[in-house]
């Protein structure tokens, strides 16, 4: 086959056995990348799973253990806090509401109407 396709046995035993090779370290790569990322409940993403690598002595890049999982279907499950921003068990006084919600007016500048949002 090799003198049929006027190729050398050295180039295709080269090709055969770096591509087997390079599969074969993708596969154990995407398999411990899954190991990590089940054995903390999803919460690691690319950035975490590349410093366990390192640590393990992989050296890889965040975009490529991210482009692994990727193709995995693994991605991090991000939780938000509940952060409370009421606080309605106080004894301060509480103000009067003189609009009672009814924003629309006769008189220009009778009613003036303000956001506090960002406090």
């Amino acid at each position: 086959m090799c003198q049929t396709l006027q190729v050398s046995y050295s180039a295709y035993y080269h090709w055969k056995t770096k591509d087997r090779s390079q599969r074969r370290k993708t596969e154990e790569l995407k398999a411990k990348i899954s190991s990590i990322f089940h054995d903390n409940q999803g919460i690691y993403g690319g950035p975490r799973i590349k410093e366990r690598l390192e640590r393990e002595g992989v050296r890889l890049s965040i975009s490529y253990v991210s482009r692994l999982m990727k193709q995995m279907g693994l991605k991090s499950i991000l939780a938000k806090k509940h952060v409370v921003t009421t606080d309605s068990k106080h004894h301060h006084k509480i103000s009067t509401n003189h609009l009672n919600r009814s924003f629309t007016s006769d008189k220009l500048g009778s009613k003036w109407v303000s956001d506090i949002a960002y406090v």
